[in-house]
């Protein structure tokens, strides 16, 4: 799926045509701010502006206004004010000109909807049209929004020296990062669709860079053009998201190894739909997102028949994995539109028609199918895109070098290799709770909880309240080793309805009452632990002792953060 993050879709890319692109709707793009340019910021108004604008104050800018738009500049670039509002007030024709559009896009859903569905074989019963317009409607409305908001922006205009110098010393910026030991700051913009705000609250904040004050002019008029590409390649993750859903409907594969086919497809239509509804710079946009060349020296490592559905992933701050996905998401589309090419786009009706003929809904009765639609085999074609002849061989490969690198401390690579593992074994719950502490221990709890939080979810909402219970309980004994109990709280109370008698959660019981300060309720729980748990060096045990004891408890002693010793993933 393009961008769907829980509740929120998102956008990032480039800023002028000659960099590197990634694919749209997942991008993540840094670039490396040179003295002696610029930098020149838009905030979109919305609710979270006061939050956005407080940092910007520190660097003590001048204010003005231009077609209602505020913006903020360095003094020392007053001179050149006229320049930015010349190309300003052009973009701003420009994003009216788009916001027509978008709305005539909007206008053709039906049209877009039934071609969705005759591409891909669906019935109504598969995905009821109603449901398929209205999803079509969010997205494109918002895309629409965007425009309109242009005129209510909140502009930030600095030299890219002043915002350096800023970060060296300390302070922080939206967007920006700075690397001491490099001495680069970096900075990445990003447009986002939240479903959790009404359409009034979309944002976007895009950071916009120039090379030089000579050269001003023509670079702010390079990537004014940039942002209107990328609103225009918006319509394609509208698209590609309407076919994506709409094949997963008919599919209703449960297990995750639908991927490559999914997104393939998906953005295979997409671009047809762009092509046909938008324009063919739109569309050529778009596919410039998916670009193998960028990724052939990973190539062997993408491992695109073991692609996981995003419930199924993990999700990590790892630039190395971000590039991953953004290969797998280039050769999976370069897989579907090859087989497009060869045998029209009647090819995914075809494949969808056989593979749910099918009496057991499995994601790999895709794989059957293309072989009988045309006569490819997918899964010998696809060992192109990996090391190891065979599933057993993958599964030899990686724990060796998780292991190595558990040895060495190197939790990046231990953590890498055993997404790997994860993939081509299978999701395996105790999986998502090492990868959470890997995550700790590199410094991103936060990423930690999410990997098993995110699977909890899932767990949930498929029924599976037997695996669910077993994923709570990883997530405490992870909240162990975080030396941060407090966190299971919610977790370990509803552990405790299904198992009552569960030690560890009774212990995070016992530290909350403690901290609240419950003395009789507290020594009642540790009473139980003691009667439960046998082992005198544990932490439970402990702290039962330690309550008894002392009769009085403001503080659990239980948060400590875990010990070297204490530095693995078991």
């Amino acid at each position: 799926m393009i961008a769907w993050r829980g509740s929120e879709i998102s956008a990032s890319g480039c800023l002028e045509p000659p960099l590197n692109r990634s694919p749209w709707g997942k991008a993540k793009m840094s670039r490396v701010i040179r003295p002696t340019a610029l930098v020149f910021v838009v905030l979109q108004s919305c609710l979270c502006l006061a939050a956005e604008k407080a940092p910007w104050e520190a660097l003590v800018l001048e204010c003005g206004k231009l077609n209602g738009t505020t913006f903020y500049f360095e003094k020392a670039l007053e001179s050149k004010l006229d320049v930015f509002k010349e190309k300003y007030s052009a973009f701003l024709t420009k994003a009216a000109e788009e916001g027509k559009r978008s709305e005539e896009i909007l206008g053709k859903v039906d049209e877009i909807v039934a071609e969705v569905n005759r591409i891909v074989g669906a019935l109504e019963e598969d995905f009821p049209k109603d449901k398929q317009k209205g999803m079509m409607g969010f997205f494109l409305t918002r895309t629409s929004h965007l425009f309109g908001m242009v005129e209510k922006a909140t502009v930030y205009l600095a030299k890219q020296e002043t915002i350096k110098d800023y970060l060296r010393k300390g302070g922080e910026l939206p967007f920006f990062t700075y690397d001491r030991e490099s001495d680069t700051a970096n900075y990445r913009f990003e447009l986002a669709f939240s479903t959790k705000s009404p359409a009034a609250e979309v944002s976007a904040s895009v950071p916009y860079a120039v090379k030089g004050l000579e050269k001003m002019g023509e670079d702010l008029k390079s990537q004014f053009g940039a942002l209107s590409d990328m609103v225009q390649v918006k319509y394609g993750v509208a698209f590609h998201e309407l076919a994506e859903i709409t094949m997963l409907k008919r599919l209703r594969a449960p297990d995750p190894y639908f991927r490559w086919f999914s997104d393939g497809f998906a953005n295979a239509i997409a671009e047809r739909l762009l092509r046909k509804y938008v324009s063919e710079d739109a569309a050529q946009e778009y596919a410039s997102g998916y670009d193998t060349s960028e990724y052939s020296d990973i190539e062997k490592e993408v491992n695109l028949y073991y692609w996981m559905g995003l419930a199924f992933c993990i999700k990590t701050p790892l630039e190395s994995e971000d590039r991953l996905n953004y290969a797998r998401y280039a050769y999976a589309t370069f897989e579907a539109k090859r087989l497009v090419e060869k045998h029209g786009i009647e090819v995914v009706k075809k494949i969808l028609d056989k593979a749910c003929e099918r009496p057991t809904r499995d994601s790999r009765n895709l794989v059957e199918a293309v072989e009988e639609v045309t006569g490819e085999d997918i899964e010998e074609r696809f060992k192109r895109y990996q090391t190891f002849a065979t599933r057993e061989e993958g599964i030899r490969k990686y724990p060796p070098a998780f292991n190595e690198a558990m040895k060495r401390k190197d939790y990046e690579s231990a953590l890498t290799n055993l997404l790997r593992i994860q993939e081509v074994r299978g999701p395996d719950l105790r999986g998502y709770a090492n990868a959470a502490y890997l995550l700790f221990r590199m410094g991103h709890e936060e990423a930690g909880d999410l990997a098993i939080k995110d699977h909890l979810e899932l767990l949930e909402g498929r029924g599976l309240e037997k695996m669910h219970l077993v994923m709570q309980k990883l997530f405490i004994d992870y909240s162990f080793k975080c030396g941060n109990v407090v966190k299971a709280q919610e977790i370990a109370e509803a552990a405790l309805e299904k198992e009552p008698d569960f030690v560890p959660a009774l212990t995070v019981r016992l530290d909350r009452l403690g901290r609240a300060g419950k003395i009789a309720e507290a020594k009642g729980v540790a009473r139980r632990v003691l009667e439960l748990e046998k082992d005198e060096n544990s932490p439970h045990y402990k702290l039962a002792k330690k309550v008894l004891a002392i009769g009085r408890k403001s503080d659990s002693g239980v948060t400590e953060r875990p010990q070297d010793s204490e530095d693995r993933a078991d």
